[in-house]
């Protein structure tokens, strides 16, 4: 299937940039706008992402789901999460989807994701997928435990074929495959989704399990005295113990 893109050499993020974009122009569903370099790229939560020069993935997918309803709308990040997890899988194994939706391979990151929605009452207007993807870079200063497909498979790569690989896979689950079926392989591909592990909330650190993810996206945890915690984005945190 071939792909309506369009490359710019530099912006100030490309969720904002299509966003822009689709409020004059009519753009079809699964357009995609990348860029060689983000001078305030943006991740969940308003943090910031780095990336090299023109040495990463920097995209943002636009979708219209008229389809799904604005309150199941967590189903579209399961979507991205399992779309991009399925194509870097053909690159190394381990890689797994770190709720909501980050790409890790093991403990360290190899991809983050920005899912924006503009909503129309109970509908989904249309949804922007940025996608942040380290592809080439060795190096990071970022203070986090990262991680690019030309460290694990030692060469670098074609942005612009990686790019192709990863669209489609999103797109591709996002037309054929059913809610109950993304949402399972969402938690088969989930990291941390076996056994306990140590986390942080605004009470402190505990050991849990995780349990599931509702349909909203919420994260249930159990914790070694057998309680369960609901968590929504930003109010849990993994600990990586280095």
């Amino acid at each position: 299937m071939a792909i309506d893109r369009l490359f710019v050499e530099q912006t100030t993020s490309t969720n904002d940039e299509l966003n822009r974009l689709v409020r004059i122009v009519d753009l079809p569903e699964g357009f995609c706008l990348w860029t060689g370099f983000q001078t305030a790229g943006r991740g969940q939560q308003g943090n910031t992402w780095e990336s090299a020069p023109g040495e990463n993935l920097l995209a943002s997918l636009l979708l219209r789901p008229v389809h799904v309803p604005a309150a199941e709308q967590f189903l579209l990040s399961q979507m991205a999460g399992v779309g991009v997890a399925r194509a870097l899988s053909r690159y190394a194994e381990g890689v797994q989807v770190k709720w909501p939706n980050d790409i890790y391979w093991h403990d360290r990151k190899l991809a983050g994701i920005l899912i924006e929605h503009a909503l129309h009452g109970p509908h989904i207007r249309h949804t922007v997928v940025g996608l942040g993807l380290n592809v080439n870079q060795t190096v990071f200063y970022g203070g986090f435990m990262a991680v690019s497909l030309r460290q694990l498979i030692g060469k670098s790569l074609d942005r612009s074929h990686v790019l192709n690989e990863v669209v489609q896979e999103i797109l591709d689950v996002y037309k054929r495959e059913d809610a109950a079926r993304v949402r399972e392989e969402y938690m088969r591909l989930l990291w941390r989704g076996k056994g306990f592990h140590p986390y942080e909330d605004v009470a402190g650190r505990f050991e849990a399990r995780i349990v599931t993810v509702n349909p909203d996206g919420r994260l249930l945890l159990e914790d070694r005295e057998g309680r369960v915690r609901g968590y929504y984005m930003k109010e849990v945190k993994a600990v990586i113990e280095e």
